[in-house]
């Protein structure tokens, strides 16, 4: 008997009809039911969802003007501090916060400002307080960090984005990420890809950026912040929201968590580890909104709101805290240490014009016999605090004055000699003319207090925001353009720009970084220049820039490496670059610390 000759075009409409049913049947199994639930649909929801007030905030709308009463707090943070997902403002983790700090707390009332949006990062941050950020007079800031607030720095080779299944068009793949069956089997196939075929995981590449100078350029956003909080006296803290990997297991962020908390050590700013406090242990997929999409869900934001808020409940007990605030630390606030309590009960009388004096007890060695203390009285200008205290060899004594807001008008610190009162080091900052005037220097040397001795660094911070056309630019100093190191990449290894700045230039750039104590960044940037990108310009403003820092050895390097490139540059000298008069002198950030 013959078998019936079917025309191949039957054949394959008829293996094509039984195909698209049973893609049909899959499809429609997946959605009925929980072996994979729906992706989430970000722009519906934001449609749906996302009311932003007046300053592009995912918040009710704010006065400028601070209320009497109030503490303000500032969040800065990307989309896991905007409540990507969650769908009630009052939901989100600031909100939350802010709720608990103002329950049963009749002293202070608390304002907690929701200044984040989706995709920022550190520099969008910086970016946010310079311009508005500030204007709100925050008490307090909070960087809620995530783990890819991070930077990524040129010829970073690492991608751990999802593998789409077939190479077509935007569009054709945008229609069929809408499939639950196509996101599924994608799914499965980027995890069989990263576990057998060595495909990078997401927090593969994560952690690895925290090894390259993108650590170091984010250190740079950060600092910026810490800078103009230290400098008006604003509290500030980080708080890194842990990412949803392995919470229970071998968590793959601890590595960067050490790095975050070592800055934090380093700069005396208050670290609260929300991931061992709060996250650590628990099951991820109960805390994110979708598989696909691990921004934390309502018991997420629950959880980080907890967190923040056992860290400081403890400022629900002053009255007086936006003054307090600017007193004192953070850790004697938080303890509620007795010369803060004390302060606290007699505020009201220092307002009457009765001064408050408060004897300290261990203030270390007294060589003057004269008492350690703690003083507060009101002046015609404000509020006057200072406080003598006798570590080590040295007298400590620090004059702090507020106006009648708890906004800062000086605070200044001297060290000096315990016997003869000669002054050997002080810092000081004032504010005036828009600005904040910041000095630093020494004095006498062996109770010797010689002219020939006195050293002064003067700078004027101004925290200043300018919109253009195609940005915006960033003043710490008057007059002095922040160096954004992504603007620096761009100089150097993408030739975007129509005016390619002389090697003199570029080195000037450089040596600027450095000397306002981002040298770990620059240090690392000249190694790629000359990895990456070594034209005779791009080394020449490596070797200017080494020139001026007196770093033969690495110039040396260069002249071995590149000899005639360099020789001749190097045999001519360098006039125009802009050395530092004495090399010894304490960088900016190092000298900000010791306020």
């Amino acid at each position: 008997m013959e078998k019936p000759n079917i025309p191949i075009w039957k054949g394959a409409l008829f293996l094509s009809f039984f195909l698209i049913l049973f893609l049909g049947a899959a499809e429609t199994s997946l959605r009925i039911s929980s072996v994979w639930t729906p992706k989430f649909d970000y722009k519906r929801w934001h449609k749906e969802n996302v009311a932003l007030n007046s300053y592009g905030l995912r918040d009710r709308e704010y006065s400028l003007e601070k209320p009497e009463g109030v503490f303000r707090i500032l969040i800065l943070g990307d989309s896991m501090t905007f409540g990507h997902g969650i769908n009630r403002l009052e939901n989100t983790f600031p909100k939350l916060l802010e709720r608990s700090l103002n329950e049963n707390s009749p002293l202070t009332r608390f304002e907690v400002i929701n200044a984040s949006g989706p995709g920022w990062g550190s520099d969008t941050e910086l970016y946010f307080l310079y311009e508005s950020g500030m204007a709100f007079d925050p008490d307090m800031v909070i960087v809620s960090y995530f783990f890819n607030d991070i930077p990524v720095p040129s010829f970073f080779d690492c991608s751990g984005s999802e593998l789409d299944l077939a190479k077509s068009s935007e569009k054709i793949n945008a229609f069929l990420n809408k499939s639950l069956l196509y996101s599924f089997l994608k799914q499965r196939v980027n995890r069989f890809l990263e576990k057998y075929w060595g495909k990078a995981a997401y927090a593969d590449c994560l952690k690895e950026l925290y090894e390259t100078r993108g650590w170091e350029m984010a250190r740079i956003y950060l600092d910026s912040i810490w800078i103009a909080c230290k400098i008006k006296g604003i509290k500030l803290m980080l708080a890194p929201i842990p990412a949803l990997e392995k919470l229970a297991g071998d968590y793959p962020f601890m590595e960067p968590e050490k790095k975050l908390k070592g800055y934090c050590e380093g700069r005396q700013i208050e670290y609260i580890d929300i991931f061992n406090k709060g996250f650590k242990g628990k099951d991820e997929s109960e805390l994110w909104i979708d598989p696909s999409d691990r921004h934390i869900n309502e018991l997420g934001a629950e959880i980080v709101a907890k967190t923040i808020y056992n860290k400081l409940a403890p400022l629900k007990d002053y009255g007086h805290l936006r003054f307090l605030s600017k007193v004192f630390p953070e850790k004697p606030l938080l303890n509620k240490e007795k010369i803060c309590v004390e302060l606290e009960k007699n505020f009201s009388d220092l307002e009457s014009g009765h001064e408050f004096v408060f004897a300290i007890e261990d203030a270390g060695k007294n060589k003057s016999s004269a008492p350690a203390e703690f003083r507060a009285y009101k002046g015609s200008d404000g509020f006057h605090f200072q406080n003598t205290e006798f570590p080590g060899q040295d007298k400590l004594f620090s004059h702090l004055v507020l106006d009648s807001k708890g906004r800062l008008l000086k605070n200044e610190k001297q060290a000096l000699d315990p016997i003869s009162g000669s002054i050997k080091e002080w810092s000081k900052v004032s504010f005036e003319e828009e600005g904040y005037i910041f000095s630093h220097g020494k004095g006498a040397v062996n109770g010797i207090n010689l002219e020939s001795n006195r050293r002064e660094t003067k700078i004027k911070f101004v925290f200043k925001y300018t919109k253009l056309p195609n940005g915006a630019n960033l003043e710490l100093e008057d007059g002095k353009i922040f160096l954004d190191p992504k603007f620096m990449e761009k100089q150097f290894f993408q030739e975007t720009y129509s005016d390619i700045p002389t090697s003199d230039e570029l080195a000037d750039l450089m040596l600027y970084m450095a000397y306002f104590g981002w040298s770990g960044y620059v240090n690392q940037l000249a190694d790629a220049v000359i990895k990456h990108k070594p034209t005779p310009a791009y080394l020449r403003s490596v070797t200017r820039f080494y020139m001026a820092l007196n770093d033969n050895k690495k110039v040396n390097a260069i002249l071995i490496d590149k000899p005639a490139i360099v020789k001749k540059f190097i045999t001519h000298g360098s006039e125009s670059i802009n050395s530092r008069e004495n090399q010894d002198e304490p960088d900016i950030i190092s000298l900000v610390s010791r306020m």
